[in-house]
């Protein structure tokens, strides 16, 4: 008896996620306004500028 209901359950779930993934798709990518990419190549331009110090200290304080 219980196995029957975690099938029912799973088989739910899978539905509501084949049916969420079908929305997700039909929905398609929306394009990044100019200051949206200005503001992730700026964020990605410091993560690199914060790696490089870090390897910089990481260096000098061995």
């Amino acid at each position: 008896m219980a196995a029957e209901i975690d099938t029912l359950d799973i088989e739910q779930l899978l539905q509501e996620h084949q049916e969420t993934q079908k929305r997700i798709h039909e929905l398609g990518v929306r394009p990044l306004s100019p200051a949206l990419k200005a503001l992730m190549w700026t964020l990605r331009i410091y993560v690199i500028l914060m790696i490089i110090a870090v390897v910089v200290n990481v260096t000098q304080s061995v």
